[in-house]
């Protein structure tokens, strides 16, 4: 078992979200680099 430190922020690789207008968007770390930072650090508090 490998242990990993970090904050769950950094454990997180992909997310997805509901927009204003109803639309899904997936965001990974691979594809969408500082959106997906940008949400991720947010922690479930991003909204409209």
């Amino acid at each position: 078992m490998v242990r990993r430190v970090g904050s769950l922020a950094t454990a997180v690789s992909a997310l997805q979200l509901v927009a204003a207008d109803g639309e899904l968007v997936n965001l990974s770390r691979e594809l969408d680099g500082d959106l997906f930072c940008g949400a991720v650090v947010g922690l479930g508090a991003l909204g409209v």
